[in-house]
């Protein structure tokens, strides 16, 4: 089969990286970020919360479309790697009534059950209503490093380089000496999430940066996830933030949960902001006072008594109408900008498939995202074939 280029190193291109070579690609990754580079702020994967929960209440649209394909997969993956993915109780929380029938993806996780406050039985931090269902989370940064090594157990090469445009990718012989022999690639995939704003040739006005700021503590008593969700998480660029709160463990033994959280639009920052951090603690320990250890010495713990581990911000790679999975004809050499390609491959016919633009759902829309890429690769080269 051919060479194929993958740019970017999340979750979605590694994963795309890997279900490539199963299908018998010969895949290249070419990216900014590699997956032991977890300390950049523009690198989203390891700064995920993270837990499978929809923010598309539609379940009509492609992102909608790509969170169900991957739920149904996360069971056997589990089963794979219980420490870095599995299934927990998660409790959404609402002032106003929530309907579980209204929720597209009621069914799927298996139901959804309507809870309401009453004075004998409170739900966490004074909320009116909530929804008991059943989720997956994975632990963010090590799932990354899992994917990392599987791709290097596989001999998939990887570089670490920053393109400028897309039309460098085709050319590998002049990215990398290891293949000065070859002449071009015809294909290239797109996963370079908030990268695909910028890199020329793609330049996606759509795309745009959500700042994430969460906290991560010690608190081994937590044992499921909660979620306030009385408002759309996911505001547009243009309007303003709400100030949710999330409570995710992680799986395995670390005892570390991440409490967030904030959905910033086109704010770059990359420093975490004390009185967010405040208020993620405040509102966090009103929900579940299991953050704090319980001892005899401390009968009234209060936010300062949360062991915290450290403030993180990541830029979440968000696309206003949501993901984009497509292909795209292109011709090389057309554009004015940017490194110029070698004269051999001016007006060469090449393809590109787009995968960008999950936004805060990378991972749990990630295995769906590489079976449609890949499609869509294996179309692109059938056709080839037949030309």
């Amino acid at each position: 089969m051919s060479h194929i280029v993958i740019l970017g190193a999340g979750v979605v291109g590694l994963t795309i990286a890997l279900e490539s070579h199963k299908r018998g690609f010969k895949p290249v990754i070419i990216a900014r970020d590699l997956p032991q580079d977890s300390d950049s702020t523009g690198f989203a994967s390891p700064w995920a919360g993270c837990l499978w929960h929809p923010f598309d209440h539609e379940g009509t649209t492609l992102g909608s479309q790509c969170d169900k394909e991957t739920f149904l997969k996360l069971g056997e993956l589990s089963k794979e790697i219980p420490d870095l993915l599995k299934r927990i109780d998660v409790v959404d929380l609402s002032k106003d009534p929530l309907n579980a029938n209204e929720m597209w993806y009621n069914e799927l996780v298996g139901g959804m059950r309507e809870v309401a406050a009453s004075s004998s039985k409170p739900l966490p931090g004074d909320f009116a209503h909530g929804l008991e269902w059943s989720t997956y989370i994975w632990d963010a940064p090590r799932y990354i490093r899992y994917l990392g090594e599987q791709v290097k157990s596989k001999h998939i090469p990887i570089f670490k380089k920053r393109l400028s445009s897309l039309d460098e990718a085709y050319d590998l012989a002049a990215l990398e000496s290891t293949f000065a022999h070859m002449d071009h690639v015809d294909l290239v995939i797109n996963a370079m999430g908030l990268g695909s704003r910028s890199l020329l040739g793609v330049e996606d006005p759509q795309v745009y940066p959500a700042k994430g700021q969460t906290v991560l503590v010690k608190a081994p008593g937590v044992e499921r996830c909660y979620m306030d969700i009385g408002s759309s998480f996911i505001p547009g660029p243009d309007d303003e933030p709400y100030p949710t709160i999330y409570i995710v463990p992680r799986p395995g033994t670390s005892g570390e949960v991440i409490l967030g959280g904030t959905f910033l639009p086109n704010d770059y920052t990359p420093f975490p902001d004390p009185a967010q951090a405040r208020r993620i603690l405040q509102s966090a320990i009103k929900i579940e006072p299991k953050l704090v250890k319980s001892s005899s010495a401390n009968k009234n713990p209060t936010w300062e008594d949360i062991e915290v581990i450290s403030h993180n911000v990541g830029l979440r790679p968000c696309r206003e109408g949501g993901p984009r999975i497509e292909l795209e004809h292109r011709v090389l050499g057309q554009g004015w900008l940017g490194p110029r390609v070698h004269e051999r491959l001016v007006g060469k016919k090449v393809g590109v498939v787009h995968a960008y633009g999950f936004g805060p759902a990378g991972y749990q829309q990630s295995l769906a995202a590489a079976r449609r890429a890949l499609d869509l690769a294996e179309d692109f080269c059938q056709s080839r074939k037949t030309h």
